[in-house]
Order: structure tokens, then sequence, then C-alpha cells
């Protein structure tokens, strides 16, 4: 036991890297979970604990210049703000930089490559019906940046029902309905940072939130699983994910063509822009 400079007790456990009885290394595959297991053993002891989950749009990576902070001061609605909502909707649904692209497309926001500054690589969004609004990605925040898309969409995305979710973003643009977009922004990040495949996997997930006192958590999954069923965004309950074939053999036991594409989204000249 030892005190850290602001005098907080706190543990270090000293583990073998590599176990003496199988000679087998280590392998800690979701460090994240590893963690939040430490979390609840205490939030179950009464001892205070931290929550490692990340729900709401990471406002701590956005990044929001004095003007618009003054225009929400004013109860007035940025189009910085507007590019950023439709962004967070895109990212929860894009399995790729592609899709990233096309559904910002299909929800009225351009993108196109920045000027080089450096050896840094970024985007320009802007807004289609007007193009002089326009923002570089990590001028809205770090998570906005084209490294920072193109490292998160890759992994894939929930099945989020991608037709539900634009006509909602659609709908709520055309009408000017800004709190709903941000609802649903809001409601897809929450998705897609707890890769939650269904109503009842939402429910569980703030259950157990619940238990653990973890409050502000346990409303965030409440507020993403409401407007989840209102928009018809998840199914009740995830089907059984199939078998994966075997490694080499697609569908039926035929051999999977080997192919190098979507490894490097860079090597594709802006990730598929014909498919816009």
């Amino acid at each position: 036991m030892t005190t850290t400079g602001g005098r907080i007790p706190h543990a270090h456990v000293v583990v073998n890297n590599t176990s003496l009885e199988t000679g087998r290394r280590l392998q800690v595959l979701d460090p994240l979970e590893l963690n939040r297991s430490f979390q609840r053993l205490e939030a179950e002891r009464g001892l205070p604990h931290l929550s490692n989950e990340l729900l709401a749009r990471p406002t701590s990576r956005a990044r929001r210049s004095r003007g618009e902070r003054a225009a929400e001061a004013r109860g007035e609605r940025s189009w910085v703000a507007d590019i950023r909502a439709r962004a967070d909707v895109a990212r929860a649904l894009a399995a790729s930089p592609a899709e990233y692209r096309s559904l910002l497309a299909a929800m009225g926001v351009e993108l196109a490559d920045a000027a080089r500054r450096g050896p840094r690589r970024d985007w320009v969004y802007s807004l289609a019906d007007s193009p002089s609004r326009r923002i570089r990605g990590e001028r809205l925040g770090l998570d906005y940046g084209r490294a920072s898309v193109c490292a998160a969409v890759i992994g894939g995305a929930p099945p989020i029902d991608r037709g539900a979710a634009i006509r909602a973003a659609k709908k709520a643009v055309a009408v000017g309905g800004r709190a709903e977009l941000d609802r649903l922004a809001d409601a897809a990040s929450t998705i897609w940072r707890r890769r939650a495949r269904s109503l009842a996997a939402l429910d569980g997930m703030a259950a157990a939130a619940e238990r653990a006192r973890r409050y502000e958590e346990a409303e965030a999954l409440r507020r993403a699983r409401e407007f989840a069923a209102e928009k018809g965004l998840l199914p009740q309950r995830s089907e059984r994910p199939r078998r994966s074939p075997a490694r080499g053999e697609g569908e039926a036991g035929a051999p999977r063509r080997q192919t190098t594409r979507g490894r490097d989204p860079e090597r594709n000249r802006d990730e598929g822009r014909g498919q816009r």
C-alpha cells in the first residue's frame, strides 16, 4: 500500500507475466473490462469508485470555440454544433471511412481533404447547403479528425438500423429540430461506445450500472434505450451470432478470397469517393 502525491492510498498488484505452471504469457484481451471489474469490486464493498464508461458524446474531446460557447449561452444553435452532431451519428453507423463519408453526405455534410499542415492529414467538414460554413475536423475536436475517425470506424458498427437513423436525422435537420438531432447523436454514440446489439442489452447495462450506483451512466443508457425504441434503431433482442467459418474458408467451405482492401484506409484514395 502506497500513497500518491495527493496522499490517496492505493495498492499495486504485481503479476508474473509468464505462468510458472503452464509457461503461457499473461494476456489481457480487454483492459477496460478489467478496470471495470476493479470498480465493481469497490462498489460492492461500499468503497469510493470511478466509472470508466464513455457514454455521452466526448465533450472533453470536442473543441468548442468562444463563438460557439457564446451562442450556447444566448440559447442559440451553432452550425458547428450541427455538423458535430451529424458526425456523431455517422461515426456510430459507419463500418469504414467510405461509409462515414457517405453517411455524412446523406445528412447534408460534405467531407473533403484539408490542406496539409506538416505530416498530419485532416478533413474539412462543410454544410452542403451552405458551403462557406466549413471547419477542419480537429477544430471540431480530436475525435473528429481524419486519423481518429479512421481508427474508430474500422472495427465495425453495432447493428443500428441505418435507414431509421438517417430518416430521423434528415427529419430533424429539415424541420430545424436541433434538440431531436442531439438526442439521436447521444443515443447513437452511447450504443456505439457500448456496442449494444439490442434494447434488451441496453436494459441489462442500465440495470448493472444502477446496481453499481453509477446513476448518471444508468440514466444515459435509459435515454439511449428510450430513443432507440421510439425510432426503431435496435431490435428487442439480438440474433444468435453465426458460427464463423474455418480460417481460409468462406460460405459452404469455399476458399476465402484473399484481399488487402480495408487494411489501410489511407491507401484507398479518399476511401471510396465513388460510393457517395
